[in-house]
């Protein structure tokens, strides 16, 4: 039903809305094919928000997580808070005004995309070395 609501309002300002079935994507080939085709991206799970930003796409992210609060701070993307006091009713504005600024957010997961690329090569190489070095005999 929230879903729905949140389909029906997307829908009503002239955009698409996506919502799918997980039970018909399994590898993560195809869900990155998925993200790729998005122009902007609202969720709550880590995995699907990795995706999104792996594939240069903004997200806004609903923050129920330490790490998921962390991976948008990260990536300087829209962070909305769950709180029980708020009710959401802040969201309304937050997520008017990311998305007016959806291009800024995707320039920022590009740039930080292009970033960790940068860091996990390093730990390739750092391991390689590790792996030549001559072992001592003990």
């Amino acid at each position: 039903p929230l879903l729905s609501k949140f389909k029906s309002i997307i829908e009503k300002s002239g955009r698409q809305c996506l919502i799918l079935d997980s039970s018909e994507i399994e590898l993560p080939s195809q869900w990155l094919a998925v993200f790729a085709r998005l122009k902007l991206l609202v969720g709550m799970r880590l995995h699907a928000l990795l995706m999104t930003l792996k594939a240069g796409k903004p997200v806004i992210g609903i923050a129920y997580d330490p790490k998921v609060t962390q991976l948008l701070t990260d990536f300087q993307q829209c962070c909305l808070i769950l709180t029980k006091e708020d009710g959401g009713s802040s969201w309304k504005d937050q997520l008017k005004a990311a998305l007016e600024a959806s291009s800024q957010y995707s320039k920022h997961a590009k740039s930080k995309l292009e970033s960790v690329k940068n860091l996990s090569c390093q730990n390739f190489q750092i391991l390689a070395r590790i792996l030549d070095m001559p072992r001592e005999s003990g």
